[in-house]
């Protein structure tokens, strides 16, 4: 969604740049160009601001558009990078996701760098995978845990046992990744769960 990122994306020769991502020109030329020509300008303009850097801050376009992926769900205080799609969108992955990774190898013409504003307001959605002793109880300790300590907005769980082991996968909504943290700290404390990492 748009808000709390602002991809400071500029093209110093565009007159204006529409939410949808796709550059609007004065000149008759805009009409006549193709796709893959208004791309390459896209992602010119785009590694020549800042020595390349495409920064999230209050620039001078505000309405760049861009998601965030979600083969890694980043939210704020992650490494992120952006990749420009071929309609001009930028998807926001963390740094260090398996899909993001791959793009830098292959597509790294389409790779900008960006960084989130200072302040973010909004709820952002993350996911834990979380393996503990499949024992009596053992959910409803964790559910309490974010609902009534930490009153954390979790949108699913899916849970899955073998052999004594379970491995459930949370989806949550959380402000960063401070907020984040406290809660796999919080989690860790909980009888019977061997260990939390992101999903």
């Amino acid at each position: 969604g748009l808000g709390s990122l602002d991809p400071n994306v500029i093209f110093r020769e565009a007159k204006k740049f529409k939410s949808t991502g796709r550059i609007e020109d004065d000149s008759t030329e805009t009409s006549s160009k193709s796709e893959e020509e208004i791309q390459e300008n896209y992602i010119n303009a785009a590694r020549s601001v800042g020595d390349g850097k495409a920064v999230i801050l209050n620039g001078e376009i505000t309405d760049v558009r861009y998601t965030y992926a979600n083969c890694c769900n980043p939210i704020p205080g992650d490494n992120v990078i952006g990749f420009i799609s071929r309609d001009g969108d930028i998807k926001i992955h963390r740094a260090m996701c398996n899909n993001a990774q791959h793009l830098i190898k292959t597509e790294s013409d389409r790779i900008v760098d960006v960084q989130w504003a200072r302040n973010i307001d909004g709820k952002f959605l993350g996911a834990l995978r979380v393996i503990g002793e499949d024992r009596v109880g053992m959910i409803n300790d964790i559910t309490d845990v974010l609902s009534k300590s930490l009153t954390t907005n979790m949108k699913s769980i899916n849970v899955t046992s073998n052999e004594g082991m379970f491995e459930g996968i949370i989806t949550l909504y959380v402000d960063g990744i401070k907020h984040l943290n406290r809660i796999i700290k919080r989690l860790e404390r909980v009888q019977g769960v061997k260990s939390i990492i992101r999903y």
